[in-house]
Parts: structure tokens; sequence; C-alpha cells
């Protein structure tokens, strides 16, 4: 049945280059493809309603999961609007997502990317093979925790985008948030780079509003001698 889809859908699926999971804040996730022109939902996650004769059971990666087609999260957008939804209790949500990264690990192999998007307070990020990149967004009093143990405990990431207020630490000096291959920090107001002495990656992109000139001129006179690339946005 894959060769079969796949034979059939040449074209199409050479065009998708990357598989976006995105949590958000509130009880529902996207899975999202991304196409070289443009990108489309494909699946969500969501909780588990009340029992309901609308729900049909379907095998993924070796597990039973409820689906149901309905419209009930198109108020948050019309890329909601009749999704097939794969409903899961609280308990369920990450066995669902590894369930469904499985199977299209299997279908898709290497020849896509799979990327994590996180923001608001859910930063809950799964251990899933071959995920090599994320974007997270934090705020001054985010909790950090969730991340710092996501970090500890995987493989570090080819790539990161985070997005913060203010703070000058952001995680331990050991974190292997440090070992990125690239990150892409954009911090309203940097009037302090000493997190940045902890990173051993090979390409940075810093966008700020405001931030120190000596720190700057450290920082950036460090990494050049150790050849690494730099971008800086002000």
């Amino acid at each position: 049945m894959k060769k079969t889809i796949k034979s059939c859908q040449v074209t199409r699926f050479k065009s998708i280059n990357v598989i976006m999971y995105e949590g958000s804040g509130g009880d529902y996730k996207t899975v999202d493809v991304h196409y070289k022109k443009g990108s489309r939902s494909m699946l969500m996650i969501a909780s588990h309603r009340l029992p309901s004769n609308d729900y049909f059971p379907l095998n993924i990666s070796g597990k039973i999961y409820d689906f149901r087609l309905c419209d009930e999260y198109a108020k948050y957008g019309s890329f909601c609007k009749y999704l097939p939804h794969a409903c899961c209790h609280p308990y369920e949500d990450e066995s669902v997502i590894k369930s469904i990264h499985s199977y299209l690990l299997d279908f898709f192999g290497n020849s896509v990317k799979y990327h994590w998007k996180t923001e608001k307070d859910n930063f809950i990020i799964p251990q899933l093979p071959n995920l090599l990149s994320c974007s997270i967004w934090l705020e001054d009093d985010s909790d950090t925790k969730a991340l710092e143990e996501y970090f500890s405990s995987s493989s570090a990431l080819k790539s990161i985008y985070l997005s913060v207020d203010e703070r000058e630490e952001l995680f331990s000096a050991e974190s292997k948030f440090y070992q990125t291959e690239a990150i892409d920090i954009d911090q309203h107001h940097m009037d302090h780079c000493g997190f940045l002495s902890h990173f051993q990656g090979r390409q940075i992109y810093l966008s700020c509003y405001t931030c120190y000139v000596s720190d700057l001129i450290t920082f950036v006179d460090r990494w050049q001698s150790e050849k690494h690339i730099i971008i800086w946005n002000t």
C-alpha cells in the first residue's frame, strides 16, 4: 500500500521538505506539511471528548487510537476546518505523537526534516527520532525546567529558533542547548551576552532592539577568532 501511494504521488512527495509538529498553549496540536511553495495542516491532535458516535478507530504504528472528522476547531483558523483529529486523553498525548511520528518516519524516512514548534507554557518536547530542529517562545516568567530536561536527555539538535524577552541566563552552562549546531535568537533587550559564552555550535543569528556595545565587541571578537559564523541584527 505504501509503495502504491508513493508511486501515485511522486511529484507531490518530492516537494515536501519539512514535517512540523506545532504545540500551542491550548488543548490541541497540529501536524503540518511544508512544501517548497507553502504549507498546510494535515492532522490535529486534540483532547478526547465525551463518548460520541462519530469516533472511528485507526491503527497507527501498531496502536489503536480514536479519530474523528469535525470543524470544532475552525475558530482557530480555516486550516483547522475538517481536519482529521487524533483524539486522546492527557495521559496518551505523548504516545499519540510518538506513534504518528513513527508512521511518518517509516513513510518519508530522511527525505524530509522534522521540526517541533512550542510556545506559551507548553514546553514539553517528546523524544522523537530524527527530530532536527525546534522553535521555542519564552516569556520572562516561563519555567524552562521541561526544556532543560529535554536537552539533557536528547542528542544535540541541528538548529533552534528561540524568542525570549529579557533573560540573562537561559539554561545551565552544561546544557546541551549550547551544543546546537545553529541557533537563531530573537531577544527584545539583550543587556547581557553572558549566556552566549557557553555556546559551542557553528552558526548564530542574533536579533535584538538594544544591547551593550562592549558585550557585542567581546562576543564578536571571540567568535571570529574561532571562525564561527555570526549574523547580528539590531
